[in-house]
């Protein structure tokens, strides 16, 4: 075909107009391709940047709140002041035992004095660490940045939290952590292996990196301006080189709130880069594709175009059909003959370069998949030398192309699987094969290949052509899979899915179990079949309320194979995976939960039979022997001896009657029946002074300023609290019985409570009694009588409306010198 002629101008022309509209249409692509993904990455970085962030705060937050409610307990406060070291260490070890982050607890004095420490140490070394000073500046919850800790002997953060008694700092809780415990944490919700998450400290110090080196070394990144940013508590986007590596990266950053930390997440520009060389890629497989089209549609063009020579015509329709063997008759001796020579010579000459072209094409094809290929290639003669190796070859195994060449295939085996390779290498040249094998790289990492391997013959030489993929992740999928498959056959639940119209798509053995059929036969069945009491639409209106929920809890009865029916409670959620919507329902059999529950209701029932029959019948008989005991006293006749007998048995009935009494109260707090209303403590304080007993040979003076209505949430029996705690004061003190009362209000936790404290001159209470004094049937070591069942009311009473009760010596470590009772109930709103 001549350069200059018709045809091959047209077909130069449409085959440029061709390249051009796909180049055009190719490069709109690539740029869409391009903004889109940075903006993709831009934005999810920043979205992960955030939620590392919270969970720092999250982190941090369960730790301020836990020193928060250590430094505000009133028993805190009182030790530190007191530098009482013994409260201070229960109080530092319950702390350190509450919050499973923390290493060391650390409570000082405003003199930076150590009160306690965890680990047992005496050192005030975190003084010198460059923070102190700034915590007890800013005079509140204050997060330090990485410093390295004598008692612990390696970098870790502190949280610190001031002890405050009106208003004034007595003292600091400090928490210290070791800063893996939240590398850890974080490196595991690492979502894409193309993000980089870093986490520093307020100085820039690396807390948190998925590159292992900068965390063991605290590295210090605050060079890089999004961590000069993040720490100054700025949130953002950039693009950057300033980088712990230098590479030019798409960068989110969020700060840690109230702490000068601060989250970074990276992804170099060479994800984006690589999409677009695929795409790049994919517009050169197009050309490819429409070279065809556009060759074969300038043919018929160029035909149609050019007019042949008529004497050569045959011949040159056979020629331009392909049929390149032909030739024309050179029989004539005039022009035409000269034409049809000339036409025959250069028809072997463009033979031969057909040849040369199509073997050139053939070669360029080869090294294009060769080169290409994400797979690696190896080619190997028959001991397993290694030959030629593509560039994914190289990049799988850890080696330069060079390296490679001097290899065998036994260098890339286990030891123990080296002895076998060459009897696979025979096997894979003479039948081909396909097996998985375990491959060591350069840098001694081992990974999981599977490998397709067929022999050829090259030149006259027979070699080994193996393509070789890692798939260790992939292998670990589907583990995963399978595990997660045996769980939900083997779970000791029913587990269902069920689709809409009531089949049951998939059930676990246990269900099978349960209902008596085989897995297959059950999972042929609809939710009607083994529940009767959906009917016709009683499936869809359930399977309608799960959806609208998006998950729902309820008991129903189903019906086995054997025509058993029984309860189970059902926890449904509704699941959508890809087009299929399902519901994902665990079951549980409860018929011995029901049996359980009828015995306990049958078992209260019977118990309140006997506390009624107390309550009225016993206390009836007791009103009798009272009755009987006072006309006896009014006899003259009886002797001094016979009227203190009677007296004791009066003491003795009375005594009763207060037991049967207590009891109704116990149950009434057991048994829900005290519902919660506003009650003034403040009056039914007074009212208990008023009702208060003044036994004969005692003088009782009880001091109360009524500081007006406190108002609580509680009930008229709380009353009962306050005249139980007063009468213990008179009962269990001498000849003169001092009380006092107070009622003020302070904060718990964030909660406002009223906190009422009572305190007597009495004989008080010794601390190994303290511990247990609320227990039913716990007395004191006095010689009063009681059944000792008042204070385990007072401290049921109390703690069913949201507070506390505690006792303490009013003389701190003296405790003959009479007792004080706090009581703490929420303030009302």
């Amino acid at each position: 075909m001549r350069l200059n002629s018709i045809r091959t101008r047209t077909a130069i022309i449409l085959l440029s107009l061709g390249v051009l509209i796909v180049l055009v249409v190719g490069g709109l692509w690539v740029y869409s391709t391009y903004t889109s993904m940075k903006t993709d990455i831009r934005q999810s970085n920043l979205e992960d940047a955030r939620t590392i962030s919270g969970y720092v705060d999250v982190f941090m937050n369960n730790i301020v709140i836990a020193e928060r409610v250590t430094a505000g307990n009133p028993d805190t406060i009182d030790a530190v002041r007191r530098n009482d070291t013994g409260r201070l260490k229960a109080i530092g070890d319950n702390m350190a035992s509450t919050i499973p982050d923390l290493d060391v607890a650390v409570i000082l004095d405003t003199n930076a004095n150590v009160l306690y420490h965890s680990k047992g140490a005496n050192t005030t070394g975190f003084i010198h660490s460059g923070w102190y000073d700034l915590a007890r500046q800013q005079n509140g919850t204050f997060v330090t940045g990485l410093y390295y800790s004598e008692s612990l002997r390696d970098y870790v953060f502190s949280v610190s939290v001031p002890v405050i008694d009106r208003g004034s700092v007595v003292g600091y809780i400090v928490a210290s952590v070791d800063p893996r415990r939240l590398d850890r944490e974080i490196q595991q919700r690492q979502t894409s292996p193309d993000r980089n998450i870093l986490v520093v400290d307020s100085g820039g110090v690396v807390v948190s990196h998925d590159e292992r080196t900068y965390v063991e070394k605290n590295s210090d990144f605050s060079f890089a301006t999004p961590v000069r940013k993040v720490i100054n508590g700025t949130e953002g986007l950039m693009e950057t080189s300033e980088t712990y590596d230098g590479q030019y990266r798409i960068v989110g950053f969020s700060p840690v709130p109230l702490s000068g930390w601060g989250s970074v997440v990276t992804t170099p520009l060479t994800v984006v880069y690589e999409q677009i060389f695929r795409r790049i890629l994919e517009i050169l497989a197009l050309l490819l594709s429409l070279s065809l089209p556009i060759i074969v549609v300038s043919y018929f063009v160029s035909s149609y175009l050019t007019a042949p020579i008529v004497e050569l015509s045959d011949t040159m329709r056979r020629v331009s059909a392909g049929s390149l063997h032909e030739r024309a008759r050179t029989d004539r001796k005039d022009e035409i003959g000269d034409l049809s020579r000339t036409f025959n010579s250069m028809m072997d000459d463009l033979e031969r370069t057909t040849e040369l072209e199509r073997t050139v094409e053939i070669s360029r094809k080869y090294q294009l998949i060769f080169q290409r290929a994400r797979d690696a290639i190896l080619f190997t003669n028959i001991t397993g030398r290694v030959l030629d190796a593509n560039k994914a070859a190289c990049e799988l195994y850890g080696y330069t192309k060079d390296e490679l060449l001097t290899k065998t295939v036994s260098d890339f085996r286990l030891p123990d699987d080296r002895s076998g390779a060459p009897e696979m290498l025979r096997k894979c040249y003479d039948e081909g094969c396909f097996y998985q094998t375990s491959v060591v790289r350069k840098d001694g990492s081992i990974f999981l290949a599977e490998v397709s391997s067929a022999g050829a013959s090259i030149r006259n030489k027979p070699v080994l052509v193996a393509i070789v993929r890692d798939v260790t992740d992939r292998v670990e999928r589907e583990k995963e899979l399978r595990l997660a498959r045996f769980s939900l056959d083997h779970a000791t639940d029913m587990i269902f899915f069920i689709q809409e119209d009531g089949r049951i798509f998939y059930a676990n053995q246990s269900a099978c179990r349960q209902y008596g059929y085989s897995c297959e036969e059950l999972r042929s069945m609809t939710m009607q079949d083994i529940n009767p009491a959906y009917g016709a639409d009683g499936w869809q209106v359930r399977w309608d309320a799960i959806k609208e929920k998006g998950s729902l809890s309820y008991e129903t009865e189903n019906r086995a194979r054997d025509g058993r029916i029984f309860p189970i409670e059902v926890a449904a959620s509704y699941l959508r995976f890809d087009d299929l919507e399902l519901v994902c329902a665990y079951g549980r059999d409860i018929t011995e939960r029901k049996r359980s529950q009828k015995a306990l209701a049958d078992a209260k029932g019977q118990s309140d039979l006997y506390v009624d029959i107390m309550a009225h019948d016993i206390n009836n008989l007791n009103q009798i022997a009272l009755m009987n005991l006072e006309i006896l006293q009014l006899e003259e006749t009886l002797t001094d001896d016979e009227r203190e007998m009677v007296n004791n048995i009066q003491t003795a009935i009375y005594g009763s009657i207060n037991l049967i009494e207590n009891v109704r109260k116990i149950q009434k707090i057991a048994s829900g029946e005290l519902h919660p209303e506003p009650v003034d403590i403040a009056g039914m304080i007074s009212k208990c002074i008023e009702e208060a007993p003044r036994p004969a040979g005692k003088t009782v003076r009880i001091e109360f300023a009524s500081p007006g209505e406190k108002i609580v949430t509680g009930a008229p029996l709380l009353k009962e609290v306050f005249c139980n705690l007063i009468n213990n004061s008179i009962k269990y003190s001498g000849a003169e019985v001092r009380i006092e009362i107070t009622i003020d209000e302070v904060e718990r936790a964030g909660i406002r409570y009223y906190r009422t404290t009572i305190t007597d001159n009495g004989y008080g209470i010794q601390d190994q009694v303290k511990t247990k004094l609320f227990r039913r049937f716990q007395r004191g070591t006095t010689k009063a009588h009681g059944k000792g069942l008042g204070l385990y009311i007072v401290k049921m009473l109390v703690e069913r409306f949201g507070g506390s009760v505690a006792v303490e010596d009013r003389v701190p470590g003296e405790y003959a010198r009479g007792s004080k009772f706090i009581v703490y109930l929420p303030r009302l709103s």
